[in-house]
């Protein structure tokens, strides 16, 4: 965490899952970590301009 005017302030990363690409997952991960991000997510919702339907 980072201190602004006295307040704590943190910084992270988001990361979609279109396209999804586990090695760039990983290396984009390890990337925020070495930055020092406080935060990095995963979405676990999957959007995409092309819906599907699973029966």
């Amino acid at each position: 965490m980072s201190t602004i005017r006295g307040q704590r302030v943190g910084f992270g990363a988001t990361y979609g899952l279109e396209p999804f690409d586990p090695a760039r997952l990983a290396d984009d991960a390890r990337r925020a970590e070495a930055l020092g991000y406080d935060l990095f997510c995963l979405s676990d919702h999957l959007n995409t301009s092309h819906p599907t339907l699973e029966t």
